[in-house]
């Protein structure tokens, strides 16, 4: 009787050994997974962007103007560059670049200048906060960065003239930044939206991991499609880890969703782009933001052929110039 008692108490420590270590090493990725993207997170959201080197050496002989004001929400002090039209004009577009890069964009602000203020549009192109020369600790992926915009705006208001006719015109967070100020200031005469995401809570959930996946090597090319990240994606602390985001981005994700702040938007005029060779924010993404936008006979979606991330207007700069004068033209 006692033989056979611990003979099953063997048995049952063993089982219990065996259980242990099966959901040890399904756990282990998990947990490691979290601490990573939390420990990226953190870094993304808290890392100021340095200005490029050589920022104005860039712009040639362009004619320009160093200028300074607050942002709408928090006073953080933005700095940026506004360049007059060759001629006295009313009219000012509003540049906003993406995460990680600053009031040149990459050299995309240099193209828009001398293509536009020959032809009768001030631009404005600033740092957002954390970038560049603009003071601020945090980077929120167009939760704050929409009232950088209003500030921009507010200050070309102050300036009389180049403040009575503004369209704005957006680079991935900028573009998001772009739509997601629209909404709420009336003074936007027109958007320009190039390479969105469509809700930063679902870029988030659904997006992020496929998208880094693409552009750091550390990371296996099929970890989207694993076994572990669909699992990871149907627990039911999918919330959990939504709020967790949003504590150390210091933002709710659920207030950033142009596809829903278009809705407010129409049927004021808004043009998307966006390259169908995009990986790091697919463009079924400007699709979904369109959607609700189709019986706004003033919104129109541009989709180029083969385009990465914002290139449109590298890999199809006259078109793409062309294209942005003549709706400016028409909406401004």
């Amino acid at each position: 009787m006692i033989i056979t008692e611990n003979i099953n108490r063997h048995k049952n420590i063993a089982k219990s050994l065996r259980l242990d270590s099966i959901l040890s090493f399904f756990s282990v990725p998990f947990v490691t997974f979290y601490f990573m993207l939390r420990r990226f997170l953190y870094s993304l959201a808290h890392k100021r962007v340095p200005e490029q080197i050589d920022t104005y050496k860039d712009l040639g002989k362009l004619t320009y103007e160093k200028v300074e004001f607050k942002s709408k929400r928090d006073n953080i002090k933005l700095k940026g560059l506004f360049f007059p039209a060759n001629n006295a004009s009313s009219k000012t577009l509003i540049l906003v670049h993406g995460l990680s890069q600053d009031k040149l964009i990459s050299g995309h602000t240099k193209k828009i200048v001398e293509y536009l203020t020959p032809k009768g549009y001030n631009i404005l192109s600033f740092d957002l906060r954390c970038h560049g020369e603009s003071y601020g600790s945090m980077i929120t992926f167009g939760c704050h960065e929409k009232y950088d915009v209003m500030g921009a705006i507010d200050y070309l208001k102050s300036r009389g003239k180049v403040g009575e006719k503004i369209a704005l015109l957006g680079f991935s967070m900028g573009a998001v930044s772009v739509i997601e100020a629209a909404e709420k200031d009336t003074r936007v005469d027109a958007v320009i939206a190039d390479s969105p995401f469509r809700d930063l809570r679902l870029f988030v959930l659904n997006d992020i991991i496929s998208s880094l996946s693409n552009y750091l090597r550390f990371l296996p090319d099929n970890i989207a499609n694993s076994f572990y990240w669909p699992i990871f994606m149907n627990f039911p602390f999918k919330s959990s880890f939504i709020s967790l985001v949003s504590r150390i981005c210091s933002i709710n994700l659920n207030e950033v969703s142009p596809m829903n702040a278009v809705k407010n938007i129409s049927p004021k005029p808004i043009f998307i782009i966006h390259g169908r060779g995009d990986r790091l924010i697919p463009c079924t993404n400007s699709e979904a933001i369109f959607e609700p936008l189709s019986k706004n006979s003033n919104a129109s979606l541009w989709l180029t052929d083969n385009a990465a991330h914002i290139e449109s207007l590298n890999m199809y700069s006259n078109e793409y110039l062309k294209r942005v004068q003549n709706y400016l033209d028409e909406n401004i």
